[in-house]
């Protein structure tokens, strides 16, 4: 299941709360943060994971690198290279 933006990422996800068994998300959305989306996410069910990667680097937040994993830095070039948790 995909979601162009944050907004439609949660309502996709408030309509199957246990069915979805992983999020991926970036970080930078066209209508919300990625990060935003997620607390929303986690309200409705905080045992989902959670994977963000992004091409930014801006800083992560402490309960993100706490509770979700974060791949930055990631250039495909034959493979993915400087990938970083």
């Amino acid at each position: 299941m995909s979601a162009y933006s944050g907004e439609e990422g949660l309502r996709r996800f408030s309509a199957h709360p246990r069915e979805i068994r992983l999020v991926i998300s970036d970080i930078i959305m066209p209508d919300n943060s990625g990060y935003k989306m997620v607390e929303r996410i986690r309200s409705i069910r905080p045992d989902v994971p959670v994977l963000f990667i992004t091409g930014t680097m801006q800083e992560i937040p402490a309960w993100a690198k706490k509770t979700c994993s974060v791949l930055t830095e990631a250039i495909y070039d034959g493979g993915f290279h400087g990938c970083r948790r």
